[in-house]
């Protein structure tokens, strides 16, 4: 919400760091395990949220916060220490489990009843929530395999066969595949791509393959034969901040992904320098097939750099970019996709973005908050 309302409020709005505190404390209790480290944090995200509070109050009288939701605040700290769990708690801890407590108290021996119970609950608890997860999971990898199968023009089983061939050590995966292509005449016909620089990626793409590869013989006035196979989309796989589990993205590649023919060239973080987050937007994505017939995957990127430009208001871990330049790069750089918003109220909104950390749990852990 801040991307789009940010240059329509006052400059240096109270508004905008009351509700980017806010936000920052709901992600905070959004986690579905939590650090004894990240409830600190937590505590000093309310603490701004509160701050902010009462700076608005005073300034307009008509705006008080005394309502049930916010009282939340003030005891969500104790509520997740004592049920280990950071909940979106809308009434306090044990309210509404008395039915479960009857059903709980008909498998006890009437000897220490509340120890039973207690026990009772808990593998009950535990049963339900894996029980859950894997529904939950089975879902939406059935949701999931049947948008792709829909883009990609394939059935659903073939997807399942893909998924479950035997995985390579490495972290991404190519999907939707072309046809192969001489480079030559596949990069200068990529329409997406302005003229100018068409002109010049099949040299650019040989001078990083012989950089890149220098154990591979490719000569240097571009006469032998290069094929790629362009790819409309992208797996890769990562460990979740949040709980050291495996996840995946799938970043697209298309430059007729909606039925209008409209482009969808996804973003992705990527690792280029140590501790630091750098970004860059998948123009071309493809498998090279090099003379010697080794195939390596490869992508042309925009990289984004620190934007010059600010907003009227600018909130805190506010991580503007632009367009930077363009270059070659390994998919093993990948780290997980990203999602930008476009600066509205910019002179340049097209070229210029905002990171949106609070897209998931994981982002929001990435992006240092």
């Amino acid at each position: 919400i801040l991307p789009c309302i940010v240059q329509l409020l006052p400059r240096n709005s109270d508004w905008v760091h009351l509700i980017r505190a806010h936000m920052r404390y709901r992600m905070m209790m959004g986690l579905p395990c939590i650090t004894d480290e990240q409830i600190t944090r937590k505590e000093k995200y309310a603490a701004d949220y509160e701050r902010w509070c009462k700076k608005i109050a005073k300034k307009h009288a008509e705006f008080q916060w005394d309502f049930t939701k916010q009282h939340d605040v003030y005891h969500s700290s104790d509520d997740i220490r004592m049920k280990g769990a950071a909940t979106v708690y809308c009434t306090r801890v044990n309210e509404g489990s008395h039915q479960e407590n009857r059903d709980s108290a008909q498998h006890v021996n009437h000897r220490d009843n509340d120890k039973q119970v207690s026990t009772i609950d808990a593998t009950k608890e535990a049963m339900a929530r894996i029980r859950m997860t894997i529904n939950v999971y089975d879902k939406e990898q059935e949701k999931e395999a049947n948008e792709i199968a829909e883009h990609v023009g394939v059935s659903a089983e073939s997807m399942q066969t893909m998924a479950e061939s035997p995985a390579s050590d490495d972290h991404w995966r190519l999907g939707a595949a072309g046809k192969l292509e001489d480079s030559r005449s596949a990069l200068y016909n990529a329409s997406w791509l302005d003229e100018e620089t068409r002109g010049g990626l099949d040299k650019k793409l040989r001078a990083f393959l012989r950089d890149t590869f220098p154990d591979e013989t490719i000569r240097a006035d571009g006469e032998e034969r290069i094929d790629i196979r362009r790819c409309n989309c992208l797996y890769v796989h990562y460990t979740s901040a949040v709980d050291y589990t495996d996840k995946v993205d799938i970043l697209r590649c298309n430059p007729s992904f909606q039925s209008n023919k409209e482009k969808r060239l996804d973003c992705v973080n990527v690792n280029l320098t140590e501790d630091a987050l750098d970004f860059a937007r998948i123009l071309y994505l493809f498998c090279c097939r090099l003379p010697s017939k080794r195939e390596v995957d490869v992508a042309l990127v925009r990289l984004f750099k620190r934007a010059q430009w600010k907003p009227k208001t600018v909130w805190e871990n506010c991580h503007i970019l632009e367009d930077g330049r363009m270059t070659f790069m390994l998919p093993k750089y990948f780290i997980r996709g990203a999602h930008l918003i476009n600066a509205f109220g910019s002179q340049k909104e097209d070229t210029v973005f905002y990171l949106d950390d609070v897209v998931d749990s994981d982002w929001f852990l990435r992006a240092g908050n």
